[in-house]
């Protein structure tokens, strides 16, 4: 059922952070991925299935805070203390981030 699915697809992001978290991590290749209003958190999500065929098992982004509006590089910061919301929300962020611990493995 889609509860007992979903409780699968939980425990494996959870394992894989404490796989992280005991530096069980080695990346062998990284892509980068640059963020702005043409390529968000949530396109990168769905680029992460597509990147991991391809043999990808780290992704590292341009910068994620508060740029100047219209910004395509991020390097402009102006609050580094918010997500930049060109590229989208928190909620994006975590959807980036579970997406990237499930398919890089």
């Amino acid at each position: 059922t889609d509860a007992i699915n979903e409780l699968i697809r939980e425990e494996e992001r959870l394992e894989a952070l404490r796989a992280l978290s005991r530096g069980g991590y080695r990346p062998v290749s990284t892509y980068r991925l640059q963020l702005n209003r043409l390529c968000t958190f949530k396109d990168a999500s769905q680029a992460v299935p597509y990147l991991a065929r391809l043999g990808i098992d780290a992704v590292y982004l341009s910068p994620i805070s508060k740029a100047v509006p219209g910004s395509l590089h991020g390097y402009d910061v102006v609050d580094p203390n918010r997500l930049n919301p060109e590229i989208g929300s928190w909620q994006d962020y975590e959807g980036f981030c579970a997406a990237s611990i499930l398919s890089m493995r």
